[in-house]
C-alpha cells in the first residue's frame, strides 16, 4: 500500500456490503435456515481474514473489506434475529440492548487494542489481522455444536 487513498479506500468500501447486502443474508436465513445463514456468515469471515493474512496489495485488501462488511452486517442482522425467536418474550428487549451495549464496550475496546499495539509498534499491522484467526477459530459453528472447546 503505497498512497493514502489506496489505505483509506478499501476501509470505506467496508461499510458499504455492511447495509446492502443485510437483504441477502435475511433471504438466505428465511430460505435455508439459520444453520445455513451462520455457515455463510462465517466463511464470509474467513475469506475476509484470509485475504487480509495473506494479501499484499490494495485490491486483495479491498476484496477483504468486502467480505469482511458482508461479514459484520450479517453478524448484526442474524444474532438480533436469532435472539428474538429462542429468548424468552420477557427478557427479549434486555437481551436485545445488553447485546448492543456489549457491541458498543467492544468496539470501545479493539479501538484501545489497536491503539495500544500501533504506539509500539507503528509498522506492524499484521499481528492484530493474526489475532483475528483466534476468533474464527473459536466461533466456528462447528466447534460451537460439538460441545467441545
Amino acid at each position: 500500500m503505497q498512497d493514502k487513498e489506496s489505505v483509506c479506500l478499501p476501509s470505506i468500501c467496508m461499510s458499504i456490503p455492511t447495509t446492502t447486502r443485510r437483504p441477502l443474508i435475511a433471504s438466505i436465513a428465511d430460505r435455508f435456515g439459520r444453520k445455513v445463514a451462520f455457515y455463510t456468515l462465517w466463511v464470509s469471515l474467513v475469506i475476509a481474514v484470509a485475504l487480509q493474512s495473506f494479501g499484499r496489495t490494495w485490491q486483495s485488501w479491498l476484496v477483504a473489506k468486502l467480505f469482511s462488511g458482508f461479514g459484520v452486517g450479517s453478524v448484526q442482522f442474524m444474532t438480533g434475529m436469532y435472539m428474538t425467536e429462542i429468548a424468552p418474550s420477557r427478557i427479549r428487549g434486555f437481551l436485545l440492548i445488553f447485546y448492543s451495549a456489549w457491541y458498543g464496550i467492544g468496539q470501545l475496546c479493539a479501538s484501545l487494542a489497536l491503539k495500544v499495539s500501533n504506539d509500539a509498534r507503528p509498522l506492524d499491522y499484521l499481528t492484530p489481522v493474526y489475532t483475528e484467526w483466534a476468533m474464527i477459530v473459536s466461533h466456528s459453528p462447528r466447534l460451537s455444536t460439538s460441545g467441545s472447546y
